[in-house]
């Protein structure tokens, strides 16, 4: 739960920026509402892979000391 919460605010946050202050309608002027939509979700799941590997490792690493 802690994951997804993490990438909701991240996707928020990238959406809110992009649109914001006009950052998605110099990346793609004819669709900025579909750049928005497309960074923002690959940013999330580019986040998601990167948290998952660190919470594998984590739970690997408090099983070797155990």
């Amino acid at each position: 739960m802690r994951i997804f919460l993490i990438e909701l605010v991240a996707s928020l946050v990238a959406s809110i920026a992009l649109w914001n202050f006009g950052l998605s309608q110099k990346i793609w002027p004819e669709h900025p509402l579909a750049a928005t939509v497309l960074i923002a979700g690959i940013g999330a799941a580019l986040l998601h892979m990167i948290l998952r590997s660190d919470a594998a490792r984590d739970a690997e690493i408090s099983k070797s000391q155990h």
